[in-house]
């Protein structure tokens, strides 16, 4: 399953979520956009026993500036 927004790619496999910043050019740094996002799924995961663990990162050389 993969979902996709312009600031946020969220995919899971085996029970493990990946959220990955998409803000290369940014280096990852935080916007409403993301963090709304990131709210929105992490509350919809919360409840969903298809997910076990979440994991964050970022697109690029940086994870979050």
């Amino acid at each position: 399953m993969g979902m996709k927004t312009e600031d946020l790619k969220i995919s899971v496999e085996d029970k493990v979520a990946t959220f990955t910043f998409n803000r290369p050019d940014k280096f990852n740094a935080l916007s409403w956009k993301l963090i709304q996002s990131a709210k929105d799924h992490l509350q919809e995961f919360a409840v969903d026993p298809a997910v076990g663990v979440i994991v964050l990162t970022g697109a690029g050389r940086a994870f979050c500036a």
